[in-house]
């Protein structure tokens, strides 16, 4: 998944990823992704640099059916991510996490951003996946850099939300709910 491009001031290859998306490598590229209320999860294995980034986005709704749904799918959205990184020979046991947004950047958004940080926290305390770093909250988007191979992170605050931050995140949102609902 991603869309990935060629990137000249890093001399290497980025993977841009969008809501509900996964990337992993065990190459020396870049992945990329702008974060609102949803999180950029980034994982890797520390000895073999293999790694990836989930562009996480935790729905929720009046619906507890929906719900229930929406938390499985997402657990599964994040196991997927590690079981990737360990298919391409990573190992649990050197696992680190870094989360980046979760911010709230429309006023109406119902705290959707804490609720996806407190998700994915819970899901790592409770694999026992250290999160050595983070940057989350607040009230910008954040345009986030990846590097798995050595665990290098470029992350700057956008001041100026774009409203198509916004509306990818409300169409993924839709989205989920949508497939949610048919079960």
């Amino acid at each position: 998944m991603g869309e990935k491009i060629w990137d000249e001031a890093a001399d290497r290859h980025c993977t841009i990823i969008f809501p509900g998306e996964i990337f992993v490598t065990d190459e020396f590229e870049s992945i990329s992704a702008v974060v609102g209320s949803n999180v950029a999860v980034c994982l890797r294995d520390t000895n073999s640099g293999i790694g990836g980034m989930s562009n996480f986005l935790f729905a929720r709704s009046d619906d507890s059916r929906f719900n229930d749904w929406s938390e499985n799918f997402s657990t599964y959205m994040l196991d997927t991510l590690g079981k990737t990184i360990i298919s391409l020979g990573g190992n649990k046991v050197s696992f680190e996490a870094k989360l980046f947004g979760g911010a709230d950047i429309v006023a109406n958004t119902k705290g959707f951003g804490k609720k996806n940080v407190t998700f994915v926290t819970k899901y790592f305390q409770k694999r026992k996946i250290t999160i050595v770093s983070e940057s989350t909250g607040g009230k910008e988007a954040r345009k986030v850099h990846f590097t798995p191979i050595n665990g290098a992170v470029d992350m700057r605050k956008i001041a100026k939300t774009p409203l198509e931050i916004h509306e990818q995140e409300s169409k993924y949102r839709d989205k989920v709910k949508l497939t949610g609902s048919k079960r």
